[in-house]
């Protein structure tokens, strides 16, 4: 770019030196404004109030710029007083300020000019000819801040339309006071410029190839109007940006803005733009508008290459001076955009989250979606997931293995306290979209988790429960217990999942994909309605009512098909499921909370759906993935070393017994005659429900080490107990762990030997005698072990069974 003649003349009329170089403008910084010039220096007139008006550049001061200032150079700024004032010319220009932020005391020079716009270029204006400058003036800043430099022009200019105003640092300007200008949010071509060399000429402050100014140089001038003059206006309809949205390969789109005159001058210009990948169909070229004309373009984009693309078009008049167009070429893939599905704003989230997100518009081309924290600063990555495969449950064909866009994340690190976090998104097109939500990090969380013994562990002799925790104030633990039933049912419905997802205005056919219909869809509207259906039993009955209407299954399933997108998809995903069940919900008494736990076993699930009082239902991997809503549990340890579990089958509409086993990491369920992955658990609890249990001792201190032992008590043998730990600590966070442990002392002591001797002899009919009387111990394993003849009674029975034992006319006895 060649710097015109009448700038290079006053250049050289103001000593301006030729020795930096553009290098030392690469280390200019953007800071956010937090300290607005308030204070004022040079010479301020005093003129009538009435006439007087400040006109500026900028929009509003937004940012300052540090390591861009060196002085030695040449500021200017294209200012219109219309923009602010009435009636405004002729306007008498008296003053123009600079507005400037130091870090420390300096000394420099400057003076101020004006200048005509030069024209010759209609799309973009410079500085012209000069018309009137100022003498140097003497600034001395007396420390920190940010100073309004007004400087006085020798002689006031009268000027009858907009103009240039100049700002010359005269001298060098010691670095250590870090001189920075201002300047707003609206970077603007071809409304603000610096110069410094003259080999290199005027730069564009937001468009040049040392670094952009995120806006306009923020610069002001002082005067009075005349109130003769025209007023220059132009407004653009329907707006200056044109989004083509999306076009699809072969093919291009046409938009249309007007450009009006709504001033009392004639508008000249001339609309252009550059860009290879739109052209202007009609009303392109030079154009002069009478007060009240118009002028209708047409922009075109028709793109070669598939990609984003944007485009500015010139219109040659500084009031409306371009309009922006952008659009997508060569994908029919909507901008994405994304919801966090967990966690939810305002958890108390305890050492580590699974944080899942889903991107909501079905787009295919997604890149990753990408995990962030912030504390209150700047947003810290966690992790990027690049696979966002996620399983489709439909009842009909596999399921897909994958978690969908998650990321599980241990947060042991970081304080406590409240954080934002934050999911985007991004596709192969560069487009992005986020979700944040709040939520309080506990990165220590009182959770005393069972060490020993172990979930499935037999339970006789005193037991020392063994327990670990990292919350560095925790103040005490508790021990419950509850029984865990033979044959626990939670009392689901049975539901068929062909009597919904009717499409033909028959719901009794069966409702058949084959047909059209969507019932061989609908396990997961099923299951979810059943497992609703037990807090309406438990008196939560809004979860079933719409008004003074109670809903039906059918009603149920229906609306959570409609919340999950089942009929949508043909199926339902995992995400839709929980954001579906939150929605559901929300429009039914809210009174339920949901919680997930990927790949559970045997003792999670029962723990959740037996001792926690959940209903549960879980997503099914294999052929086909379906859902399922647990019923309960039957006995114990099958000899397969499988457990039995009992569901209701959406597929045929019945409580079923199936068996759960471990298989290469991963829990499996045998349904409909295949054994299938248990990929998610997704339980319901209502917000106001508590579960009872029996406190059976206590640790009050960890000083030692958190431990709890506990001689087995009113414990029958042969059946199977929870046991809860509890933690508390010092801001009264709550987090617990259980075990499920069965009390059997068969296999633990020879049958007879009642105190633990390892012989069965006099001596223990004598333990045997003193329980009888109701003044001794019990056994060695517990008093269970005093029923020799295995009536289910202790009484004077079992003392002559166990004479005639010792005397060798009877069998052992029974333990």
């Amino acid at each position: 770019m060649s710097l015109r003649i009448a700038a290079s003349g006053l250049l050289i009329l103001l000593g301006l030196s030729t020795s930096l170089s553009a290098a030392d403008k690469r280390q200019a910084r953007v800071e956010r404004i937090i300290d607005l010039p308030s204070q004022s220096l040079g010479s301020i007139g005093s003129f009538a109030a009435a006439e007087a008006c400040t006109a500026g550049n900028d929009s509003a001061i937004a940012y300052w710029i540090e390591g861009w200032v060196l002085g030695n150079e040449l500021y200017k700024a294209y200012i219109d007083p219309a923009t602010q004032c009435p009636s405004p010319y002729p306007f008498t220009v008296r003053e123009i300020n600079m507005p400037m932020k130091f870090d420390a005391a300096v000394s420099f020079t400057v003076s101020v000019d004006v200048e005509s716009p030069d024209n010759s270029i209609p799309l973009c204006l410079y500085p012209g000819n000069t018309l009137a400058i100022s003498s140097d003036w003497q600034i001395d800043v007396p420390g920190p801040g940010g100073y309004m430099i007004w400087i006085p022009l020798d002689t006031p200019i009268v000027v009858n339309g907009p103009f240039f105003a100049g700002f010359f640092l005269g001298s060098a300007i010691d670095i250590a006071s870090n001189p920075s200008v201002y300047c707003d949010n609206d970077p603007r071509e071809c409304f603000t410029y610096n110069i410094w060399d003259t080999t290199i000429g005027f730069v564009d402050l937001v468009n040049n190839s040392m670094f952009n100014f995120p806006g306009r140089l923020a610069m002001y001038v002082n005067g009075t109007t005349g109130g003769a003059g025209g007023t220059d206006c132009c407004d653009i309809t329907p707006g200056t940006l044109l989004d083509f949205v999306t076009v699809p390969i072969g093919q291009f789109k046409d938009l249309m803005f007007t450009l009006n005159n709504c001033g009392g001058t004639t508008l000249n210009g001339t609309i252009s733009e550059t860009s290879p990948q739109y052209s202007l169909a009609s009303g392109g070229g030079s154009f002069s508008l009478a007060p009240g004309q118009s002028r209708t373009v047409t922009v075109r984009f028709e793109p070669t290459i598939v990609g984003v693309y944007s485009c500015t078009i010139w219109t040659g008049l500084p009031q409306c001076s371009t309009v922006i167009a952008t659009g997508v070429y060569g994908s029919s893939e909507p901008a994405p955009q994304i919801v966090l599905v967990n966690p939810n704003d305002g958890d108390l989230l305890m050492g580590s989250v699974d944080l899942w997100a889903a991107e909501i518009l079905g787009s295919t081309i997604i890149d990753y979606v990408s995990f962030e924290y912030s504390g209150g600063g700047t947003f810290v990555e966690i992790g990027r997931d690049f696979d966002g495969t996620r399983p489709l449950r439909d009842g009909v064909t596999a399921a897909m293995a994958g978690s969908g866009y998650n990321w599980d994340w241990n947060f042991a690190s970081l304080a406590e306290g409240t954080y934002t976090l934050r999911a985007t998104v991004y596709d192969t097109l560069g487009r992005s979209a986020y979700a944040t939500t709040t939520v309080y990090l506990e990165p220590t969380p009182p959770i005393p988790r069972i060490v020993s013994p172990a979930n499935g562990d037999t339970l006789c002799l005193a037991e020392t429960f063994v327990l670990q925790c990292s919350d560095e104030d925790m103040s005490n633990i508790q021990l419950y217990r509850s029984n865990a039933l033979a044959n626990y049912s939670i009392g689901l419905a049975a539901f068929d999942e062909h009597s919904v997802g009717d499409a033909n205005g028959n719901p009794s056919d069966g409702n058949p994909a084959a047909a059209g219909e969507f019932g061989d869809y609908y396990s997961a509207p099923v299951a979810a309605a059943v497992a609703v259906k037990v807090w309406f039993d438990r008196n939560f009955t809004l979860t079933m009512r719409e008004g003074a209407v109670q809903l039906s299954l059918v009603d149920v399933a229906e609306r959570l098909a409609t919340a999950f997108k089942t009929r949508t998809n043909k199926g339902t995903y995992d995400e839709d499921l929980l954001t579906g069940l939150t929605s559901y919900s929300l429009a039914h008494g809210d009174q339920l909370d949901f919680v997930y736990r990927r790949t559970p076993d045997y003792f999670e699930l029962r723990t959740w759906a037996e001792e926690e009082q959940r209903s549960v239902i879980l997503g099914l991997g294999g052929a086909p993935g379906l859902w399922v809503a647990v019923d309960g549990f039957t006995g114990w340890i099958n000899p397969d070393s499988s457990y039995s579990v009992s569901i209701m089958n959406p597929i045929s509409g019945a409580i079923e017994t199936a068996s759960m086993r471990l298989s290469l990491g991963a829990s499996e369920l045998y349904v409909n005659g295949s054994w299938h992955r248990v990929d998610i658990m997704v339980s319901m609890l209502a917000k106001a429900w508590t579960v009872n249990r029996t406190l059976v001792a206590a640790d009050l201190s960890g000083a030692d080490g958190w431990s709890i032992n506990w001689p087995p008590t009113g414990l029958i043998e042969g059946s199977r107990y929870f046991f809860t730990a509890i933690g508390r600590d010092a801001t009264s966070y709550r987090g617990s762990s259980t075990v499920l442990l069965e009390y059997s002392c068969l296999s633990q002591f020879a049958k007879g030997d009642y105190n633990g001797d390892g012989a069965s002899d006099i001596l223990d009919l004598y333990v045997l005698i003193d329980v009888i009387r109701h003044n001794g111990v019990a056994p060695v394993g517990g008093l269970g072990r005093a029923d020799c003849n295995c009536d289910g009674y202790i009484n004077i029975a079992d003392m002559v069974y166990y004479i005639n034992y010792l005397f060798g006319t009877s069998s052992s006895p029974c333990y």
